[in-house]
């Protein structure tokens, strides 16, 4: 039962509609079987955690599987971008992002969110950014916050984010420093 929900959930987010920019709206609803929600601390340890095995572009491969990828969890995954290049790196569920441009990306409320992803990720400890992004199934944007950080002496930059209502970036960067 759990390969099938596995599977379902994949699959899901493999599509390429539930996944589409704002320019391109999601139009298709579907039904996701949850495996549990990241909490803000899961999602601060597994972007530490992956900043520091990501030092080159060899290493980035381990952050595009789907199956058995360890950076893949729950309802979130890790992210791999490049500020100063201006692309995305890995994307273990749109591969179409993967080398296509961030610093022009907005979310669905219009916001140029990378830029404030980038520089959230050059402080000490990194950083929360909120932005709007549909959840998997959704066609209007929610509340999505992601944690970013810089990977020490690569050109890399990490992020894995959580949808929520209830809390602020104020609150979440106060994490960051437990």
């Amino acid at each position: 039962m759990k390969k099938i929900a596995f599977c379902v959930i994949v699959g899901s987010l493999l599509s390429p509609t539930l996944w589409a920019a704002p320019e391109q709206p999601d139009t298709h609803k579907i039904q996701i079987i949850p495996l549990g929600h990241a909490t803000p601390e899961e999602v601060i340890a597994k972007v530490r955690a992956a900043a520091e095995v990501l030092k080159t572009d060899a290493d980035l491969a381990q952050f595009n599987e789907i199956e058995g990828n360890p950076w893949v969890w729950k309802d979130t995954y890790i992210f791999v971008y490049n500020c100063e290049a201006d692309k995305m790196s890995a994307h273990p569920i749109k591969e179409s992002l993967i080398g296509k441009p961030i610093m022009s990306l907005r979310d669905y409320a219009g916001n140029l969110f990378f830029e404030e992803m980038c520089r959230a990720a050059l402080e000490p400890d990194g950083g929360w950014v909120k932005y709007s992004w549909p959840k998997p199934g959704d066609t209007e944007g929610s509340p999505k916050f992601s944690y970013n950080l810089q990977a020490q002496d690569s050109k890399y930059q990490v992020g894995a984010g959580i949808y929520g209502d209830n809390t602020t970036v104020e609150t979440l960067n106060v994490l960051l420093s437990k």
